[in-house]
Formats: C-alpha cells, sequence, structure tokens
C-alpha cells in the first residue's frame, strides 16, 4: 500500500511505524496477493454470469481467497507494529467475508442463469419468451393486487383477469382460463353500472382474448357489449373501437355482409368525430374495403380503395408507406376474383417489393394483415396452369417473408405452405411435393385439440400432415437424409411412443432437486402445442403463439436437466425434436446399435388428400435404422421402404399363415407354403436387406396399432436366397414399446440403457 495506515481519529495524526526501522512500507508480495483475492472474486462473478457449472468454480474460488487472505494477513501482521495485528487482521477477516457473500452471491445468480429465471414486471412478455411458469405466477400476483388495490369492481381487476384467462388458455388450461373469463365477465357486470367507459373497455379486451381463443361468438357478445357501453358512456372513441371489434369478430364467424356494415359505421364515427390521427383512419378504411370485399361488393372495394390512394397521394406521414402496400395486396385480390390473375400476380410482387423495403414493425403489420391477401389472390389463380409456375416462385418468396416476420406457428406460413405442396403435386414435381410436406410438417405440430383425445385410430385422421408426407415419400425414392429423419422422429414419436401430441411427460421421482425446472418444461412443451385460428379481417388478432425465445428457452431448460440428471437425455431429445426435425434423438438411438444392427419399424401409411383411385389406398412402409457410419455425416441410416398396398401385403400374409396351419396330407400344404413364404420374403425383406446388405441383427420395433400384426410374426423360418431360413442369415430380436421406453429412460450418459439393450443379441 502506497499511503501509510491512518487511524480514524478526528485529528487523523499519522501513526508512525516502530520496530525494524529497515521495514519497508509497501510489500509487493502482500498488495499481488490482495489483487488474487479481488481477481478471484471478478472471475467468480464472470463465471456465475456465463451460468455453467459455476457452483464448483465458485466453491473453489472461496477456498482459494480464504487462502489467499490468510496468508497475506500472517505475512502483513508479523510486519505491523504491536498494538496494530488485531485490527488488521479484522479488516481481513471482513475481506473474507466480503468475498464470501460476493461470491454467494455470484451462485445464486448463476443458477438463476442456468435454470432459465427472468425477472420483469410483464407476465405476458415472460410467457411469450417460453417463463410459463414464472408468466403464470406473475400474471396470479397482478390479479391478486389489482383486487387488493382497486377492488374486485375496477378496470384493473376485469384486465388482469383477461390477461391471465389467455395466457392460461394457450398453456393448455382450458378449465382454469374459462374460470378466469367467467370472473372478468362478472367484472365488467358489476363496473357497467358506475363506470361504463371503463367495463367498455374491458370488453374490448375481453373480445380480442376470445378471439384469439377460437370463441369468435364470445369475441362477437363482447363487442356488442362494448357498443352499448360506449353509447352510455358517451364516448366515440370507444364506439369507433367497438365497431372496429364487431367487425373483425363477424368476418371471423363469416358474416361478411354485417362485418361490412359494421367498418363502415367505424369509419363513419372516425370521420364524424375526427378521432383517429390520418394514417389509423387509413387503415381502418383498408379494413372496411377488405371487408366490403368479403361481402361480395367488388365494385364498392374498388371504389374504396381509389378514394384512399388519392388520399395517400396527399399525405406526408411516414407510417403511409405501409399502408399503401396493404392497398396494393388487396387490390391483387380484388383482380383475381375478377380473373386478371398476371394483374394480381403483377401487384402482389409489387406490393412484397414494398413490404421487403419496410423497416421490421411495418413489414410484421403488412405480413399479418396483407399476407391473406396475396394468399388468397394466388389460391384462386392457382387453377391457371399456365401461371403455376410465377405463382409457386412467388409463394415461395412469401414463404421466406412470412417466416422472417411471423412466429413459428402461424395460420398464413401453414397456408403458404399447403399451396406450395398443392400446386406443385398438381405439376407432378414430386420432390418438390416431398420437401413442402417436411415443411409443413415442421411448420405444424400436434394442435391442442390432440390433447383432447388418445385413440390411435383417430389420431391417424387427424394427423393429416404426418400422413401425407409418408403418403410422398412412398413415390420418392431414396428421400433426403433430413426429411427422412423428420418423418421417422415423428412418425415414432406422435404415433408409437408418446401419442398423441408426440411429447413425452418428462416424469418427476421423488424429491428430485430439479422438480421445479423438470415441470417448467412440462409446461412449455404443452403450451408449444398451439390452436392456430385462421383470422378473416383483423390480422393483429391472431392465435396466441410463443415467440422465437421460447424455442431457445426450451432447448436451455433441456440441456440444464440433461446436465443434472444425464439418464433423461434420450427423452429430452425427443421432446425438443420438432426444434431440429427430430436429428438429434434419431441419431442418439442409432449410434446405440452395434455394428451391423438395424431397429425395424413397420409403418401404415394413407394419403390424407388425394382422390381415391384403385392403387391410393394404404400403403405399408418400412422404417430401417442402421448404424451412423463414423466419418461421414451425410451417409444414410434412416432407411425408408416403400414396401406395398396394405391389401397385398394382407392377402400374402393371410396365406402364409393358412399354410403353416393346413394338415399336409399329400404334399400339397408344403408346396403351398412354400409359394406363400417365396412371395412375402420377396414382398417384406428383399428390400431391408438390399438397403442394408451387411446386416447380422435385426430388432424389430413397437408399430403403430394398424401394423402391430406385421412386427409380431415369425419370419425366421422364411426362406433366403441362399437357401437357409432367415434366422440362420441374420438374428431377429423384438423390442416392445415399454421396454424401449424403459431403455431410453435408465443408464447413464456415458453408457445409456439402450445401449446395452440394443448390444444384447442374446436375448
Amino acid at each position: 500500500m502506497d499511503e501509510p495506515l491512518r487511524n480514524e481519529s478526528p485529528n487523523d495524526t499519522p501513526l508512525r511505524p516502530t520496530g525494524d526501522p529497515g521495514l519497508p512500507r509497501s510489500d509487493s508480495a502482500a498488495t499481488s496477493a490482495l489483487k488474487k483475492v479481488l481477481s478471484d472474486i471478478l472471475t467468480t462473478f464472470r463465471t456465475a454470469w456465463r451460468g455453467r457449472t459455476a457452483s464448483d468454480f465458485i466453491a473453489a474460488r472461496i477456498l482459494t481467497a480464504m487462502r489467499v487472505v490468510r496468508k497475506f494477513s500472517e505475512r502483513i501482521t508479523q510486519r505491523l507494529p504491536r498494538g496494530l495485528e488485531v485490527p488488521i487482521i479484522a479488516a481481513c477477516l471482513v475481506l473474507v467475508l466480503a468475498a464470501g457473500a460476493l461470491a454467494l452471491y455470484g451462485g445464486i445468480v448463476a443458477t438463476k442463469a442456468l435454470v432459465g429465471e427472468k425477472t420483469t414486471a410483464n407476465p405476458e412478455e415472460l410467457f411469450r419468451n417460453g417463463y410459463i411458469g414464472q408468466g403464470l405466477a406473475q400474471g396470479m400476483q397482478r390479479v391478486d393486487a389489482a383486487l387488493d388495490k382497486h377492488g374486485a369492481a375496477s378496470p384493473q381487476a376485469g384486465m388482469a383477469f383477461i390477461s391471465l384467462a389467455r395466457m392460461l388458455h394457450s398453456a393448455g388450461e382450458e378449465q382454469r382460463a374459462r374460470v378466469m373469463f367467467e370472473q372478468a365477465r362478472a367484472v365488467i357486470d358489476t363496473l357497467a353500472g358506475t363506470d361504463p367507459h371503463a367495463a367498455g373497455r374491458c370488453c374490448l379486451e375481453l373480445a380480442a382474448a376470445s378471439m384469439k381463443a377460437g370463441d369468435f361468438q364470445a369475441a362477437e357478445a363482447a363487442a356488442r357489449q362494448a357498443l352499448v357501453l360506449s353509447s352510455a358512456a358517451e364516448a366515440p372513441a370507444l364506439r369507433l373501437h367497438s365497431l372496429a371489434m364487431l367487425g373483425a369478430a363477424l368476418a371471423n364467424a363469416e358474416h361478411f355482409d354485417a362485418s361490412f356494415a359494421a367498418y363502415q359505421d367505424a369509419v363513419s364515427t372516425a370521420e364524424s368525430h375526427g378521432l383517429e390521427s390520418f394514417v389509423e383512419e387509413a387503415s381502418l378504411r383498408l379494413d372496411a374495403a377488405r371487408a366490403a370485399l368479403l361481402a361480395e361488393k367488388p365494385q364498392l372495394t374498388r371504389a374504396m380503395l381509389q378514394q384512399l390512394r388519392a388520399d395517400l397521394a396527399v399525405a406526408s406521414d411516414s407510417r403511409i408507406a405501409g399502408i399503401d402496400t396493404r392497398s396494393t395486396a388487396l387490390e391483387s385480390r380484388l383482380f383475381s376474383m375478377e380473373g386478371r390473375c398476371s394483374e394480381a400476380l403483377r401487384l402482389s410482387s409489387l406490393a412484397m417489393e414494398g413490404a421487403e423495403a419496410l423497416p421490421l414493425p411495418l413489414k410484421r403489420v403488412f405480413a399479418r394483415k396483407a399476407g391473406q391477401d396475396m394468399l388468397a389472390a394466388m389460391r384462386i389463380c392457382g387453377d391457371d396452369s399456365a401461371a403455376a409456375q410465377p405463382i409457386m416462385a412467388f409463394l415461395e418468396r412469401l414463404a421466406v417473408f412470412f417466416e422472417q416476420t411471423l412466429p413459428p406457428v402461424n395460420a398464413l406460413r401453414i397456408q403458404t405452405l399447403e399451396q406450395l405442396t398443392e400446386l406443385s403435386d398438381q405439376a407432378g414435381a414430386h420432390e418438390q411435393v416431398l420437401a413442402h410436406s417436411a415443411r409443413l410438417l415442421g411448420a405444424q405440430p400436434p394442435t391442442q385439440s390432440d390433447r383432447q383425445h388418445n385413440g390411435f385410430d383417430s389420431l391417424m385422421d387427424r394427423d393429416a400432415l404426418l400422413m401425407d408426407l409418408l403418403a410422398r415419400m412412398a413415390v420418392v425414392e431414396s428421400p433426403p437424409q433430413d426429411i427422412a429423419t423428420l418423418a421417422f422422429g415423428a412418425w415414432l414419436s406422435r404415433r408409437v411412443l408418446f401419442p398423441p401430441t408426440g411429447v413425452p411427460a418428462i416424469g418427476i421421482v421423488g424429491d428430485a432437486p430439479d422438480a421445479d425446472l423438470i415441470k417448467e418444461f412440462n409446461r412449455l412443451t404443452v403450451a408449444m402445442a398451439p390452436t392456430v385460428y385462421p383470422v378473416h379481417v383483423d390480422g393483429d388478432i391472431e392465435s396466441a403463439t410463443l415467440a422465437r425465445k421460447a424455442h431457445e428457452r426450451l432447448a436451455n431448460l433441456s440441456l440444464s436437466i440433461a446436465d443434472r440428471q444425464a439418464s433423461l437425455k434420450p427423452l429430452l431429445q425427443w421432446a425438443t425434436g420438432t426444434n431440429d426435425g427430430y436429428a438429434g434423438a434419431v441419431r442418439a438411438l442409432a449410434a446405440a446399435l452395434p455394428e451391423h444392427g438395424g431397429l425395424l419399424f413397420f409403418a401404415r401409411a394413407r394419403p390424407a388428400e388425394q382422390p381415391r383411385t384403385p392403387d391410393s389406398g394404404p400403403r405399408v412402409l418400412a422404417f430401417l435404422l442402421t448404424r451412423p457410419p463414423s466419418g461421414d455425416a451425410d451417409a444414410a441410416y434412416v432407411h425408408v421402404l416403400n414396401i406395398d398396398p396394405v391389401r397385398d401385403v394382407e392377402k400374402s400374409l393371410a396365406a402364409w399363415q393358412k399354410a403353416r396351419s393346413a394338415e399336409d396330407e399329400d404334399g400339397r400344404a408344403a408346396v403351398v407354403l412354400g409359394l406363400a413364404e417365396v412371395e412375402l420374403y420377396s414382398m417384406l425383406w428383399a428390400p431391408i436387406r438390399k438397403a442394408a446388405p451387411d446386416l447380422r441383427t435385426v430388432w424389430i420395433g413397437p408399430s403403430d396399432p394398424p401394423s402391430r400384426s406385421l412386427s409380431q410374426q415369425p419370419y425366421g423360418t422364411l426362406p433366403t436366397p441362399e437357401g437357409k431360413p432367415l434366422s440362420a442369415a441374420m438374428h431377429l430380436r423384438r423390442i416392445e414399446r415399454d421396454e424401449l421406453l424403459a431403455a431410453m429412460q435408465g443408464g447413464a450418459a456415458e453408457q445409456p440403457a439402450i445401449v446395452g439393450l440394443l448390444n444384447n443379441s442374446t436375448r
């Protein structure tokens, strides 16, 4: 220390050191030790904020800091004059305690960072970013605070109930959401008698929340109640917003004439009272023009657009660029309805050029409000075969735009991919159809409605996207590995392992220290299965979806749980499979196979939405999983084999079973049996062995219910071209679903239980 030590007395008299006159006043070793302590503390903080293995690092740093300070205090006290040892040692002790306290605080910060906790006063933002439990908890706290501070009959309480109900609905807690909605309605009814204006604003929020929940009837009722309250409150602004909300609700219920009338009243109210800025009024007029088009009033729509364009031409607000591009998109829809497809395509392209130049917030508004117009125009013009190629190119461009501006699961994104798939199918572009079908399956996970049913057969009917992808794969030879992986992963997860949603619920054993983490993970996976409702008019009112950060949050939670409980890693990979196309989960399963081993699954695929032809019925597919070759990342290890129509396979299987049980009195049964065995081998096992000639052991895994009988046959007796039974050419083993699931949850990080299961060829 460069300055002499001073006391704390008022006269501040310097203390003169006594003792060895050659003792220096500063000690370089002591200073270095002190700097080492401070450096340790700072390093601890940095590690804590990184959130990785911080607790172990912190413990080690605390011990190091204590040792350094102890040595420092010993050395410094040896050189101090008598009487100063006690205060200096006390100061060193305070330094040690401070270092420990700071390190402990850093540990808390690190733990919070690793667990993924986040503090904010906005429950909705927490929820959208994937902090489901925290968002719901803070939403409930906001309800309690509103009730305590403002009372039950207050707009604050009503808004808090509605916000909480919206989050609960998105999290799949329908019963609790309904209770919160009822509480909000009770608040509104009470508030209407004392403060109709505040009650009306609550009604508008309730209408928007109902529309997001897909309850358009409730949204209409709430909007009409707000309209009545606006008259009681003599509030023109409230009347305007109530009419606009009513128009959107009626359009979603497909009452287009009534919707147009509501929008007309809203525009008249805005013009007569001068309530809105020019931009807001222009946006409202554009919504009214769209309502006129939906009500099949094309001439009126054109007149409204022409007047709007004239007004935009003399306006100076920078935001009119977004409205101008939206009006161009609506005009393209008008032209398509009039059969002028070339003009519709030109205007849609022009609108896209303008939209791509907008700032990101206006891009998002354009996507939500004008995306439906361009999609409708392309859908109408898609029947023109001459325009098919330019329309497909435009839809590809639109799909990229939506991917950049809309949430991961959004009705507009899904409808764009559906149109691309349909047009590619009409053009006979099978590989493009397969690619679009895969993107479509990845863009729309099983919806919340899948939680209400557990039947396998009904799932086949409802999970049309998966069935359609499997059907497309049946006509494409050697599909790309990423698509084959997605198809197999989605099929195994949804149809076999974790029906009906395809997402495993990670169990909590006893008083697990990570119970809260696992509960949050499970809640987030449930909330990830959204309900997607199309919106005809007001694109701002879309289904409640999670932001892209929620997907990152799910991945981080998965890593945090796997770091603490390695045995859960396989299930966690399947739970987050939709994020990476099941690449991690499927590759981990394949990597557990021994060399020359294969995992075989039989599946049944049925075209979901194609005209019925004699050859369009269900088909048998086989998924063959082999060990990924080391050093070759592109090598195929997921083989998708198109076997034959189900009726042919079942016919051959029945003939084989009948021949096996028939009595052989004159040798004819043996001939029939031999022919049936050759036919069944050629149909089922010849493609399997051709796909992987080096197979020595095959585990026949669980199949979906319609194909279950195929996985339970004694195939070992079938003859092979080598002149010996199949059981002599390879070992055949069976794995049941429960056995496979148990193996996925056992073992340790370095040796998962599934490795032992699949390497045990003596079973």
